[in-house]
């Protein structure tokens, strides 16, 4: 809605910045909503949006560390943000941090709740739902890096103890080729490892990339 006459100039920079928004001019919202909350008094009822939004306009300018600034900021200062806690559940999701955007999402299904925002509780529910994706890939990935620690040690302890003993051996022709065969073997298993090494970790950036890409980067809070 309009402001009235007796607005501030604070007021008109972010009336012109939800149009700017609206408009798909992000680069011109982020400026208006940076004049509002630079000239606004600390008490300024719309600080928390003016922040929440401009984390919006960053997003969509590809600005994730800005982004995960603002709307940080504007969730502490007003929890009841549903949609910015929504935003930045995806933030933290693409930087890896499943805990926070767990924590992110559930907080915005409960303040969605509030006004029956059914839209933005189905986002914050499937934001859980890859916040828990995410941690089972990542605990795969380390699962696999302690198995592939754990053989590559027994490989050199195993490989130490055979090479004492093959010093003092009467056969060394018949050593060679059971060496040469375990080697193989040895090396088969490792590649193996760490296949699956790589595996989970392409699995975990890609769930975080699909994280941040499938983003519903809704409407001005």
């Amino acid at each position: 809605q309009p402001l009235s006459s007796t607005s501030f100039s604070w007021d008109t920079e972010y009336e012109t910045a939800a149009k700017r928004y609206d408009e798909g001019d992000y680069e011109r919202a982020t400026i208006a909503y940076t004049a509002a909350l630079e000239s606004a008094p600390p008490t300024w009822a719309l600080t928390a949006k003016a922040l929440g939004n401009r984390g919006a306009c960053n997003v969509m300018l590809g600005r994730r560390s800005e982004a995960l600034f603002d709307c940080r900021h504007a969730t502490k200062l007003d929890p009841s943000l549903y949609k910015a806690h929504n935003r930045l559940g995806r933030l933290e999701l693409a930087g890896g941090a499943h805990t926070a955007a767990a924590a992110c999402f559930e907080t915005a299904k409960r303040h969605a709740g509030e006004k029956d925002d059914r839209d933005a509780m189905q986002i914050a529910e499937a934001g859980v739902n890859d916040a828990r994706r995410l941690a089972e890939s990542i605990a795969r990935a380390e699962a696999a890096f302690a198995r592939a620690a754990k053989h590559a040690s027994a490989s050199s302890a195993a490989s130490s103890r055979r090479l004492s003993s093959s010093s003092t051996s009467s056969s060394p022709g018949v050593d060679e080729e059971v060496e040469d065969q375990r080697t193989r073997a040895e090396r088969a298993r490792d590649d193996s490892i760490k296949a699956a090494c790589r595996a989970e970790c392409e699995r975990v950036v890609r769930c975080a990339d699909e994280a941040f890409d499938a983003a519903p980067l809704s409407a001005r809070a």
